[in-house]
């Protein structure tokens, strides 16, 4: 329908228009889904001369890369473990949700997590699914990084020149967390040069990576300062919440 003609509905109308759409959207992500299977089982991409399922996705049919992996992976989800296509189709789970569960189904596991993460959010299911990923060996660090700038180019190209601020330089001194894992190390402390050949480069500042582990109570706790702060601070970023 056309801008002008959706002026033209009551509210009712237009809410009840809403829900026959999304109902619609639904099946149609499903019927995507079944047919890129039946797609990667013909091997249709190869004789289109795309190197896989992803790359067709990408270019033939212009998913976002993320979109398209997401896609991808539902798709060979709901084919390989069928009952959560049935879930797909009740609505009790969405395309996302698959997609963070889909490489730790197996057959042993697969009723167990299907079952958990039903009607869950986001990250609801995520956690759930981290009960079954590889644990990870991480540690707290520190690491000197270069960002761009938002909005920000530097016109007629050529070389420039970048030298992290002395606080940045302290800071890495005095760091027990290293990226290394030697404290005191200045490896990404160093002065860096930009060469770009470019009309406009993207200009850089020094920011500072900063990863630790917590609990989930103290996600918790944080959410709520965060909440608290809402209203005060336009920027409600980690940093900003800390600050």
């Amino acid at each position: 329908m056309r801008p002008r003609a959706l002026r033209g509905l009551s509210d009712n109308e237009l809410l009840a228009q809403i829900e026959k759409i999304r109902r619609r959207e639904h099946l149609s992500t499903i019927e995507i889904l079944l047919h890129l299977n039946e797609v990667e089982r013909r091997k249709l991409h190869l004789k289109l001369s795309y190197s896989s399922l992803y790359d067709y996705c990408v270019r033939h049919l212009r998913y976002s890369s993320s979109g398209a992996s997401r896609r991808v992976a539902v798709a060979r989800c709901i084919r390989q473990h069928p009952e959560a296509l049935d879930l797909l189709r009740s609505h009790k789970l969405n395309v996302t949700g698959v997609s963070l569960v889909a490489s730790v189904l197996r057959e042993d596991n697969k009723t167990e997590i299907l079952e958990d993460i039903q009607n869950k959010s986001q990250s609801e299911i995520d956690a759930i699914a981290a009960r079954y990923r590889p644990a990870i060996a991480l540690r707290d660090r520190v690491k000197p990084v270069r960002v761009a700038v938002p909005g920000s180019r530097i016109e007629g190209g050529g070389r420039a020149e970048t030298r992290p601020p002395a606080s940045l330089q302290s800071a890495c001194k005095k760091s027990n967390f290293a990226h290394n894992g030697q404290s005191g190390s200045l490896t990404d402390c160093k002065e860096t040069r930009k060469e770009s050949g470019n009309s406009a480069a993207v200009r850089t500042e020094q920011k500072l990576l900063i990863q630790f582990l917590a609990n989930r109570g103290f996600m918790e706790r944080y959410e709520e300062v965060r909440a608290l702060l809402s209203q005060r601070l336009p920027d409600t970023s980690f940093e900003a919440v800390f600050e």
